[in-house]
């Protein structure tokens, strides 16, 4: 089943389990993820952020066509079953990935790109949103995919 997330979980709010890398949140939240960190939904599910594939966002100080997208990349794991690998992108028709019980969004990817200095893969951090979808009975319940 392939997942699409939209969201912003708030770390420093929550807390982070540095050991592991985990932050663990209730349904609905914000989290803040760095590249490698995930956190633990409702106990249920986790979603990690795995990496940045593409970020052709227009930097500051530079004229561009199109303000540009970012790819996110995440796993998202649902009560200990196989981690599911998905990209969730900035523009609003991508940004989200749904499961018979949550949907994750993204929100925001930071640092913003600038035209003086690159940003190392590690730097990213990417703004999530995850909340209960509800209780269904069967997968065939769920939203449709896209």
């Amino acid at each position: 089943m392939r997942r699409r997330f939209a969201a912003a979980l708030a770390v420093a709010a929550l807390g982070c389990n540095s050991a592991t890398g985990l932050v663990r949140i209730a349904s609905p939240a914000d989290v803040q993820l760095k590249v490698g960190q995930a956190a633990v939904v409702d106990g249920r599910l986790i979603v990690r952020f795995v990496g940045v594939p593409s970020d052709s966002r227009c930097p500051l100080g530079a004229m561009c066509i199109w303000a540009g997208d970012a790819e996110v990349a995440i796993t998202v794991t649902l009560d200990g079953g196989a981690a599911e690998a998905d990209t969730l992108h900035l523009m609003p028709a991508t940004n989200s990935d749904t499961t018979a019980i949550y949907i994750v969004s993204l929100l925001d990817l930071t640092p913003y790109p600038s035209t003086t200095e690159p940003i190392a893969a590690d730097r990213y951090v990417a703004q999530l949103h995850v909340v209960t979808y509800g209780i269904l009975t069967s997968v065939e319940a769920a939203p449709p995919r896209r």
